[in-house]
């Protein structure tokens, strides 16, 4: 199991691009979370792009990187197969007392 620690750190923009900024997210010594936001729609060139993107940030960054994932949320679970990440464990927010998943990618 995943030790989780909720002393979060500052969201920090790791690859800014037009279409989209992809986010690291220190939560523990070695617990590295990704969150990204998308300004346009989703097509072959962004997908093509993101990913080359995503492969190069997961290289340098050593990983694994960690992703949270809201249960019930198909879309964002397609997204983030396709993105390599695989379900790890569940945990229940202490503030909000949602359940929530967390995805990896090596």
């Amino acid at each position: 199991m995943i030790p989780f620690v909720s002393d979060h750190q500052f969201k920090v923009p790791v690859v800014r691009r037009h279409e989209y900024t992809v986010y690291l997210e220190q939560a523990a010594p070695h617990l590295t979370f990704i969150h990204c936001t998308m300004r346009v729609r989703w097509s072959a060139t962004v997908k093509k792009a993101f990913l080359r993107d995503l492969d190069v940030l997961k290289d340098l960054h050593g990983g694994p990187i960690y992703a949270l994932h809201e249960p019930g949320d198909e879309k964002h679970l397609k997204f983030l197969g396709m993105c390599g990440f695989t379900y790890v464990t569940n945990y229940t927010d202490r503030v909000s007392g949602e359940l929530t998943e967390i995805h990896r990618a090596l």
